[in-house]
């Protein structure tokens, strides 16, 4: 499980802990897989972190959903944000412009969550390739760049909101 993560208060010079609440520190749930969590920091809110730490071989107790801190300080205070209904969130992130969470899944399914709250299933794989990641267009929030993989039927698809708090998303 995740044993540590730390940010340096003092530009270097110490590095606490700050993973209390994630799968695998204790207090939080087990068996997860700490070399592949994905981290990201909101990008309009620095102090909000986001962490979707995969399932280990000891069972997905905790794992592979969404978790959010929004005060990064030690012991650490992270709380589960999102668990997909199937499959494992494995990327997210995040439309500054309308605070737009995403979250892709280990069985192809995209999800959107305004504020990170009432998620909606936007977007479905057609063959249920699991996301491999999952960008905003810097250029244009509206368009989120998913990459699918599998053998033969791995895409990136360029899907395009129609509103701030979207139900589906159209994909090319």
């Amino acid at each position: 499980g995740i044993d540590s993560l730390a940010r340096s208060p003092d530009g270097g010079n110490s590095f606490p802990n700050i993973a209390g609440g994630l799968p695998g520190v204790p207090g939080g749930p087990a068996g997860c897989s700490d070399w592949n969590t994905n981290f990201q920091v909101h990008p309009s809110q620095p102090k909000t972190l986001l962490a979707s730490p995969a399932p280990g071989t000891s069972g997905p107790s905790g794992c592979g959903a969404l978790y959010q801190t929004t005060n990064p300080q030690p012991p650490g205070n992270w709380s589960l944000l999102f668990r997909a209904p199937s499959g494992s969130i494995v990327r997210s992130a995040v439309d500054p412009s309308v605070n737009l969470y995403y979250a892709g899944a280990s069985d192809g399914n995209l999800y959107a969550g305004p504020g990170g709250a009432n998620w909606q299933n936007v977007f479905t794989h057609p063959a249920g390739e699991r996301i491999s990641d999952v960008e905003i267009d810097p250029a244009d929030f509206a368009t989120v760049y998913v990459a699918f993989g599998g053998t033969g039927t791995g895409r990136i698809y360029r899907l395009r909101r129609s509103s701030s708090a979207p139900t589906s998303m159209t994909g090319t």
